[in-house]
């Protein structure tokens, strides 16, 4: 029998999601009462149109129903925009709720993310692995079919279209050759509530430094190669 996995414990995050729980609820709650509203609003207009036809045909007794119904909706209008005012409320103390929860518990909070950071760093290892792989095999390929060309007359070798990702893949693997950072932040790259000793500050600003400019050499990779991609596209 395959051995059964344990899923972490994560009470940090268990309580977050608690508690955007609650703030979404709050959101939810309160623009329901807005739409309510609308819709109420509208009914009151129809009910003020309904007396002014009703004055207008002379029939009193219409007019006064309806001036009735009319002083009973704008009554529940009042009171639909005091709950919706208290809906408000709600959503906001329950969102601050939720921001002092996050920063009394930050920490624990990336702690307990920190494999889920870790899991997407070697997503993109193994998919460049697997990018590198695929571009050999097109090439192994590739070569193949030149080669096959040569025997025919009339016939090369430029018959066999280019790739335009191989230079994306190189740069790629030199991208990631210092290593992928993981999508966790880094305290003393922002703001140091103090000065740590030099060697420990040099350290872990040389990690931020690379973490960014591992993320700048990425994007400036993906867009410049992107145009060739296209222009590769389109000729096909």
């Amino acid at each position: 029998m395959a051995a059964k996995t344990t899923k972490p414990k994560t009470p940090m995050l268990d309580e977050l999601a608690a508690l955007d729980e609650q703030v979404s609820a709050a959101h939810h709650r309160a623009r329901e009462l807005a739409q309510t509203i609308a819709q109420h609003a509208q009914s009151i207009e129809q009910l003020r149109a309904a007396r002014i036809s009703a004055y207008a045909d002379g029939v009193e007794s219409a007019a006064a129903a309806a001036k009735t119904k009319a002083a009973t909706a704008e009554a529940h209008a009042v009171e639909l925009e005091e709950r919706r005012l208290g809906a408000d409320v709600a959503a906001r103390r329950a969102q601050r709720e939720r921001d002092a929860f996050v920063a009394a518990n930050h920490a624990r909070l990336v702690s307990e993310r920190a494999p889920i950071a870790h899991a997407a760093v070697k997503l993109i290892v193994d998919a460049i692995a697997a990018l590198a792989q695929g571009v050999e095999a097109w090439q192994s390929e590739a070569a193949t079919q030149v080669h096959l060309l040569r025997s025919v007359a009339g016939r090369d070798g430029r018959e066999v279209p280019d790739l335009p990702v191989q230079q994306l893949v190189r740069d790629l693997r030199r991208a990631a050759s210092g290593g992928v950072p993981a999508p966790l932040p880094v305290p003393a790259a922002v703001s140091p509530p103090s000065a740590p000793p030099r060697g420990l500050k040099h350290a872990a600003s040389h990690h931020a430094t690379g973490a960014v400019s591992w993320l700048a050499r990425t994007r400036a990779t993906i867009a410049r190669n992107a145009g060739s991609a296209l222009r590769w596209s389109a000729t096909m």
